[in-house]
């Protein structure tokens, strides 16, 4: 067995292999056939305990810390005398970036700007003057009541929309909400954050310990009043379009020609899935005082400016937000901090920067052809299935076949012309982001209505994720992911398809999936599998969530159907669908196939490649964190799961029956 023969592997074997596969990570106590997330991740958990300094050390982390590296040499380059134009898109993410760092010093007090909004908060006379404070936090961007945003229109996916959803509060809903030792815990230090965040900005200690109590009991009741996002798929059905002169009846302080005059918005609807929310609002707001509506504002801009203020701000936000609530360490460091401002604002000119130093257009076209292979795979597998009908099939297989793939970068990048920053000594970084936020505001609000540009990418390639967006249709997987251990641009293709290419499949099942399967090829909302094959698919969602919930490690059985489901599906039938495309890859490419690595099958290579790309670790409080975060399942059971459910694992490692691994063929759960 592959266990007995790794702790045999000479030291040569073992220094060959260690660029793609960890081979100190494993545990050769463990059998393959008993615990495979463990087996190939065991001793390397093991030597966290000490080491972790984030919420979950994991490969995502890793790839996050490579790449803001690789950022920041890129920006202090574009920086470099003669390297960047004057004006220029580069010189442009270099001033901003400059501004960030040096709000970091000591002596920075806080900017005029902070003072502005505090007069203008504190000078409300009537709550018929609240609208004035939120076009003026709408139109920087900022979303302190609720949020304004520019999506594919649900009713007709090729055009843009104006949507309105609920604003995001100090804390999930979870610690908001719920009664445990944990909950409360953390909402006794987001109170003392508060308290301590009003006291920096000059509040004297009793008057912030009020305001502070104030905003909580506010974001507490504020968060009863929410739909459950547990709840909602996303469906026309769940939405209204609302033209302006009915926000009204929403939002009593808000009258709603006057502000999207006021705000500069070019439409006459928007569209909103929160509206019982926002009666709720209305009614909760039209109860509480204005004293305290002026306190709650002022609470929560200055915790949701923190980050953009000087040092003293930052810091209090990070141990709080990065330390307390997710069981972090260490804060970001001051370029950290700077750095993901300066990509979640000027993304696209970091973003071209990042390309030409660090992509090879090679591996976006090693890239294109693997994600062709699964899309053909796939294909093939929707041609085979039983459960759906020759109707179903051909729309099935039309969606597939219009499915865009965004691989690693665009053709285009969006420019910033017109934007100017303050560079002169009593400019703040505040006002530099508040100025780049209105700029592209601005930009987008000019969208609504108008035809979508599908060449457009939602997300820069730098980012480190990759998912299926079903009302564009597309899957996106960016130039980031090109990295180790996704990818090895000299690796074997064993453990190419095992890593990246599983996410790339992982994001076509979704395509697929119980959600997946209400939208149309061009993104418009529609149900078209007839009832027995919405039966199959609800009994198959049932048998899934099953499995995931009956075999729990940890915390992991607080996780519930709704919240991970679509995700544990799409890694059950990614999984499978990533083997077979290797196996047609092979039988296409026979001088393509790798052969064995040391005494490593590919087809091992395989299983062994996903279970470490999705090795992790997570301190107490961390875990906690990420368990009423995240969508997905935790590593061990998407690992191991998902490989008790995929004939090509039991083939490759020859499971038998008694092993903890092994499931009866006819036991296994296959999507496709």
């Amino acid at each position: 067995m592959l266990f007995v023969f790794l702790s045999c592997q000479t030291k040569t074997e073992q220094i060959n292999h260690q660029n793609e596969w960890d081979v100190h990570a494993i545990d050769s106590a463990i059998s393959p056939t008993t615990d495979f997330y463990h087996f190939v991740n065991g001793k390397w958990i093991s030597k966290m305990n000490v080491l972790s300094s984030q919420v979950a050390t994991d490969r995502f982390l890793e790839l996050q810390a490579n790449t803001d590296s690789v950022l920041l040499n890129v920006i202090s380059q574009a920086g470099g005398s003669g390297q960047s134009p004057a004006g220029s898109d580069a010189q442009k993410v270099f001033q901003f970036f400059q501004s960030g760092i040096q709000a970091g010093n000591a002596s920075i007090v806080a900017p005029a700007y902070l003072t502005e909004v505090k007069n203008r908060i504190f000078g409300l006379t009537s709550k018929n003057n609240i609208q004035r404070i939120v076009v003026d936090d709408v139109i920087t961007g900022g979303n302190l009541f609720f949020e304004l945003s520019v999506l594919p229109d649900i009713a007709q996916p090729t055009k843009a929309a104006l949507y309105l959803k609920s604003a995001p509060l100090g804390l999930p809903d979870y610690y908001l909400l719920t009664q445990d030792a944990p909950a409360k815990n953390i909402r006794s230090a987001y109170f003392a954050y508060l308290v301590n965040l009003l006291m920096a900005d000059g509040v004297e200690k009793a008057k912030a310990e009020n305001f502070a109590a104030v905003a909580l009991k506010i974001e507490v009741e504020l968060a009863k009043g929410k739909i459950s996002k547990s709840k909602s798929v996303n469906t026309s059905a769940e939405y209204k379009r609302i033209h302006k002169n009915e926000l009204t009846s929403f939002l009593q302080f808000i009258d709603g020609t006057t502000f999207f005059e006021q705000a500069g918005i070019k439409s006459d609807t928007l569209l909103c899935s929160e509206w019982a929310y926002l009666t709720f609002c209305s009614v909760y707001f039209s109860k509480v005082s204005l004293d305290e509506c002026k306190a709650y504002f002022y609470t929560a801009w200055l915790r949701k400016a923190a980050p953009y203020l000087p040092q003293k701000y930052a810091t209090l936000h990070e141990q709080f937000y990065t330390q307390t609530l997710t069981g972090k360490s260490k804060v970001r460091t001051r370029s950290q901090l700077v750095l993901a401002h300066a990509n979640a604002f000027l993304g696209d000119a970091i973003a071209q920067l990042y390309v030409k130093n660090q992509i090879n257009p090679a591996d976006k076209a090693y890239l294109s052809e693997m994600a062709e292979n699964i899309r053909f795979t796939l294909a093939e597998k929707i041609k085979l299935v039983t459960w759906l009908s020759d109707s179903s099939k051909l729309h099935a297989l039309h969606k597939l076949k219009n499915i865009k793939l965004k691989l690693a970068y665009p053709e285009t990048y969006q420019d910033y012309v017109g934007l100017a920053f303050k560079t002169d000594s009593s400019a703040s970084y505040l006002e530099n982001v508040m100025l780049v936020k209105s700029y592209l505001i601005k930009k987008k609000w000019a969208t609504v209505n108008q035809p979508i540009n599908p060449e457009t990418w939602t997300v820069t390639p730098q980012t480190i994720n990759a998912f299926y967006d079903r009302q564009r249709n597309e899957i996106v997987i960016p130039a980031a992911l090109l990295q180790e251990p996704f990818y090895y641009k000299r690796g074997n293709n064993a453990w190419n398809y095992g890593a990246i290419g599983t996410c790339i499949a992982h994001e076509f099942c979704h395509a697929f999936d119980f959600v997946g399967f209400q939208y149309s090829a061009n993104g418009a909302q529609q149900t078209w599998l007839n009832s027995a094959e919405q039966n199959y698919l609800t009994n198959l969602a049932k048998a899934v969530d099953i499995e995931f919930t009956q075999a729990t490690k940890g915390n992991e059985s607080n996780k519930t159907l709704s919240k991970t489901l679509q995700e544990n599906m799409a890694d059950l039938a990614g999984l499978d669908l990533a083997y077979n495309a290797m196996q047609r890859y092979y039988r296409d490419y026979p001088e393509r196939k790798d052969g064995d690595t040391g005494r490593i099958k590919p087809e091992q290579y395989f299983f062994i490649a996903y279970a470490s790309a999705w090795r992790s670790y997570s301190p107490k409080t961390g875990a906690q964190y990420t368990m009423v975060t995240d969508m997905h399942s935790s590593p061990f059971m998407r690992v191991n799961k998902s490989l008790q459910n995929c004939d090509g694992y039991h083939q490759a490692f020859a499971t038998q029956p008694g092993q903890a691994m092994f499931k009866a063929p006819e036991a296994r759960i296959r999507i496709w």
